[in-house]
Formats: structure tokens, C-alpha cells, sequence
């Protein structure tokens, strides 16, 4: 038996290889037969152009030369101690796929641990100190999957790359950089999206009602929680964050008072004990009218052990409650990681 093709075009030897052209191969391959593995592959439908896509997308990450996580290795939670999951997953490394079944990696206290995954699917733990910026260097043919953060009893915060696999241009540039990994990338339309996962983030508010009792800085009592990736926040005892990822941080906070009497009331931000953010709001009707201090100061520099608290104080003393009702997010303090130091 015998059959032919509708013919595409044949491009020249020395025409680039585009989307177009891989699309009209499955187009005729689809019109031919109008399914590929039973799938129902049908030319010019929706399916056909999106595996022409993939494939297309593929081809340039592989002719690249980029090594790239294909699916899975994505860490949700790390547990307590210093060993965590590391799902299962697939990675493209030195021209293969490479597969790794899943399984427990165990980091050292105090270091940051880098995660990597050479091209016969072994991990590899490259630990160094905390915050330390040699030692870390990525070895060839390997891919990095994670950084592990550790205090002196705990893994506290965890950094990993995700592939958005969107289509990917063609394009001849030869620049490579890194992802905040340490791997090697090209430029963003050779090479597929990265997610960061900030595990330095948090949102704080109280859950009863808060009296002052004095015309002095009380501090907030923050113990209810909509998010706290790191576990930094104690909302039990001290009502503070405290950093285990040096950087610059965006800190947000809100305070609405109540007032007893007419008064000058003022919301503070102190890190490590010391007031370094405050504003102020007049009152002259007592007892009506429910004043909000706002607070929204810039990038603050924060080092590993720092920590923020949120501190309310009303010069008309005693009798001032904080919160409108309990209002979702009347008081609240909440801030993250903008960019390491």
C-alpha cells in the first residue's frame, strides 16, 4: 500500500525552524489520519495547535542546551526538623530526561542548603552557612531544584523555581544568565517562566478585643493569623516577626481606635525593641467616631533575628479600645520579603 502527504513546503537548508513549520508537519500528519495515539488529533482544531506548541516549545529549551525541571519537585510544606519531602518529578539535565521517584532529604542546622539533582537523578545537599554568598556554586551537568533555609532546630523557609511551561519564541541570542537558583538561563523568550516561592510572608490580626490602659505604647495583640509562610510570626507569646531571611522587607500595619476622650492617638512599628515608624491622628469627639492609624513605611533592611512588632498608644490613657467591633482586618499587621540583601 501507498499513500502521500499534503505537502507542507519544503523550506530551504538554511531556513530557520519555526512554529509554523512543526505545526503544518502535525497538520498533515493529523490530516492524514486524523488521530495520533487514539487521541483524535484533528488538523487545524484546538489539540493540534497546542501540541504543536508544546512540541515547539520543547525543541528550543532542548537545542538550547538548558537544563529545566519538566514536571513535579514541588515542595509545599517542609515539616518540622531539618529533613522535608522532595516530590517526585522529571528534569531535562545534560540532553535527557531524568526522572526521581521522590523522597526525604535530610539539611544541616544553621545553613542554607542548596538542592541538586545531577543526570543520573542523584541529590546532592550543598550546605553552607547562613546568608553566606560563596560555596555554592552549581556544579556542571547538574540542576539546582531548591534553597533550604535552617535555624539552629528547624528548617524555616524554603526558595524553589516551578516551570510555567507557556510557549517559548524562537530566538537566536547566545546570552546566558542565572535564576535565583544559581542554574544557567537564557534570556526570558528562550527559556520558560520561573514562579519563586516567598516563604517570607505574613498577614497578623487580634481576635478579642484590646483595651489600653495607659497613655504609654501597648503593645497589639496579634493572635490570629491568614498567613505565615515561614512560621515567623509568634502569635502565642511576644506577637512579633521575626526574620530568618535577610533582605528588604514591605511592612504594612493599621490601627482603629476607639477613643475614651479627645485625644492624639498614634500606631508605632518597632523593630528589635526601638520605634522606627509611627503616625499620629487627632480626636476631638470623644466616643463617636472610630480614628484608623495607618502605617506604611518603605523597604526596610532587615537582618536575620530582627524582629517587628506593632505598638498602639492614646494620650487620653485608660478606656481606648482598638478595633471597630472586631471588624475583619480593623488592626492588623502583615509584611514580606521584597528582595534578598
Amino acid at each position: 500500500m501507498s499513500f502521500s502527504l499534503p505537502n507542507p513546503g519544503s523550506p530551504a537548508t538554511n531556513d530557520p525552524l519555526t512554529s509554523l513549520a512543526i505545526r503544518q508537519n502535525f497538520q498533515a500528519l493529523a490530516a492524514f489520519n486524523n488521530a495520533i495515539d487514539g487521541t483524535g488529533l484533528i488538523s487545524g482544531s484546538v489539540q493540534e495547535a497546542a501540541l504543536a506548541t508544546g512540541i515547539n516549545d520543547r525543541l528550543f529549551r532542548t537545542l538550547a542546551g538548558i537544563n529545566f525541571v519538566v514536571s513535579g519537585f514541588v515542595i509545599t510544606s517542609v515539616g518540622s526538623g531539618f529533613t522535608f519531602t522532595l516530590p517526585a518529578g522529571i528534569a531535562y539535565i545534560n540532553g535527557f530526561y531524568v526522572s526521581y521517584g521522590g523522597g526525604s532529604v535530610t539539611v544541616a542546622a544553621n545553613q542554607d542548603s542548596y538542592i541538586d539533582m545531577n543526570s543520573s537523578g542523584g541529590i546532592t545537599v550543598v550546605g553552607v552557612g547562613n546568608n553566606a554568598t560563596t560555596g555554592m556554586a552549581l556544579t556542571s551537568n547538574n540542576l539546582r531544584l531548591a534553597k533550604i533555609v535552617s535555624n539552629g532546630s528547624a528548617i524555616v523557609q524554603f526558595l524553589q523555581n516551578s516551570i510555567n511551561v507557556a510557549p517559548v519564541a524562537p530566538n537566536t541570542a547566545t546570552w546566558f544568565g542565572y535564576d535565583p537558583l544559581g542554574n544557567p538561563v537564557a534570556p526570558p523568550e528562550l527559556v520558560p517562566q520561573t514562579k519563586v516561592s516567598n516563604g517570607s510572608k505574613f498577614l497578623a490580626y487580634p481576635t478579642t478585643t484590646q483595651t489600653l490602659t495607659g497613655t504609654g505604647a501597648t503593645k497589639i495583640v496579634l493572635q490570629g493569623e491568614t498567613y505565615d509562610s515561614g512560621n515567623n510570626f509568634d502569635n502565642v507569646t511576644n506577637y512579633r516577626y521575626t526574620v530568618t531571611v535577610p533582605g528588604f522587607y514591605l511592612f504594612q500595619a493599621a490601627i482603629d481606635f476607639v477613643p475614651a476622650a479627645n485625644g492624639t492617638m498614634n500606631a508605632a512599628m518597632y523593630k528589635n525593641g526601638s520605634p522606627i515608624f509611627s503616625e499620629d491622628a487627632r480626636n476631638d469627639s470623644a466616643g463617636v467616631n472610630t480614628f484608623t492609624v495607618t502605617l506604611a513605611p518603605p523597604a526596610l533592611p532587615m537582618l536575620v533575628g530582627d524582629y517587628l512588632e506593632l505598638f498602639g498608644a492614646c494620650s487620653t490613657g485608660s478606656g481606648t479600645t482598638l478595633g471597630s467591633g472586631n471588624a475583619p482586618y480593623s488592626v492588623y499587621l502583615g509584611g514580606y520579603l521584597v528582595t534578598q540583601q
